[in-house]
């Protein structure tokens, strides 16, 4: 069958369940959504990152939060 030119929507949603050991630093894991735009962003943290001192779950909220900002700026100039 075809679509017959009917427009596509995006549905979507989220949850978070992360690890029991992570669950106080709220895990490593982001994303973004931004429904209106169909458009999703999402990060999964790299928990072998702490071994050097990284947060990974600072490190993928920040980069969707940065990704999301710039998302929505672009739009703005369209």
């Amino acid at each position: 069958t075809t679509l017959d030119h009917k427009p596509l929507k995006m549905l979507s949603g989220s949850c978070y369940l992360p690890h029991p050991a992570k669950v106080a630093t709220g895990g490593e894991d982001a994303h973004f959504i931004c429904a209106d735009e169909q458009v999703i962003g999402v990060a999964d943290g790299v928990g072998g990152w702490a071994n050097v001192g990284v947060d990974a779950g600072l490190f993928a909220r920040e980069l969707m939060q940065l990704q999301s900002k710039q998302f929505m700026q672009l739009q703005s100039y369209s």
